[in-house]
């Protein structure tokens, strides 16, 4: 199956099996779940959003062919639109450090912007090699994107204004891999590389990024890695039609698989993240999961918000947390805030 932006005809590669997800819906549940009701919303308006970051009392959306969206939500019940830009492209992943944000923009390549004055987010730099840039992580100098069957662009973003491409890395000829997603700890950058699967890469050295470790998802069926996200020794990798899988990297060049859940018929994660020992994933139309993952080998679900409850069938992006809110970011239904009140 293909998903397209409304303006923008750069291939997003999904398994055809999410389409068959979609209709068969979720039946992987917990005893003991909190169920999340949502408490404000982001408009997606006349776009349609992918993903969010949040820093502070704004938050940013990656909205699609509507560009960057920027809300207010220091009242988040009654979220306010500050901002809005639109350089062209589709806006797809979004990542802030400081007072620069980062929007992965699909086959316009990667723009910086300064948001010092979040009511005024100012394009400071744009680069481009090729590629669909669907998702981007930050880390010290270094932007990671992961670009489609491009493969993973690393670029210098010491200056911001003139982002440069030092590193690359490709495994999209080995079993139809496609950089989905990326996250970056320390030395280590782990790909979601679609049908490929897990790849983990030593970056200690960002301009000769080297693939160390892999871990394929070819043995099981219709599996696609779309989203990953790290914490400590430990690598949370979505995948569609096949859950999400944990993996102990504490061995780079030997990833060890030591949990696999939410793997029931059905179920299909999509990106993921991490915030202090709680994972927030979205199940594709199902809405939003929180695992508590104090211990990485057993995770336990916590809390859920189901789509149902406010927007059915909606299609789920991506999922993640600031202080004690939740985001869930829907395509066409905006950006849905929760308050999961969960210990520290």
């Amino acid at each position: 199956m293909e998903i397209q932006s409304k303006s923008n005809p750069a291939r997003i590669v999904f398994l055809t099996s999410l389409a068959l997800v979609s209709l068969l819906g979720f039946a992987v549940d917990a005893p003991g779940q909190s169920v999340l009701t949502s408490i404000g919303q982001i408009p997606a308006g006349t776009g349609e959003s992918h993903d969010v970051a949040v820093s502070g009392n704004f938050a940013y959306v990656a909205n699609g062919s509507d560009g960057l969206e920027v809300y207010n939500i220091s009242n988040p019940s009654s979220p306010v639109n500050v901002a809005h830009t639109n350089n062209g492209g589709c806006a797809f992943g979004v990542a802030v450090v400081s007072n620069e944000l980062y929007l992965a923009n699909l086959d316009d390549g990667l723009r910086t912007y300064d948001i010092s004055n979040p009511a005024q987010p100012v394009n400071q730099g744009h680069v481009f090699n090729g590629g669909t840039a669907l998702n981007v992580a930050v880390s010290g100098h270094y932007a990671y994107v992961a670009n489609d069957n491009d493969g993973l662009r690393i670029y210098d973003v010491s200056n911001p204004s003139s982002p440069t491409n030092v590193g690359y890395a490709s495994n999209s000829n080995f079993y139809r891999g496609v950089a989905y997603a990326v996250a970056v700890s320390g030395n280590l950058a782990c790909v979601a590389n679609g049908h490929d699967g897990l790849r983990v890469y030593d970056v200690s050295n960002p301009t000769n990024p080297v693939n160390v470790g892999y871990s394929s998802d070819s043995a099981y069926t219709g599996s696609y890695a779309v989203g990953v996200a790290i914490s400590g020794n430990y690598a949370y990798l979505g995948d569609a039609a096949d859950g999400f899988r944990v993996f102990d990297i504490s061995m780079p060049t030997n990833p060890v698989s030591v949990y696999a859940g939410f793997n029931s018929s059905g179920s299909c994660v999509n990106r993921l993240s991490i915030s202090g020992h709680y994972l927030y994933f979205v199940d594709f139309n199902g809405g939003l999961r929180i695992c508590d993952i104090s211990t990485p080998t057993s995770p336990s679900f916590v809390a859920v918000a189901y789509n149902s409850a406010f927007s059915p069938n909606e299609i789920s992006d991506s999922a993640t947390a600031s202080g004690n809110l939740a985001f869930l970011v829907n395509r066409t239904d905006g950006v849905r805030i929760f308050t999961p009140g969960l210990p520290p």
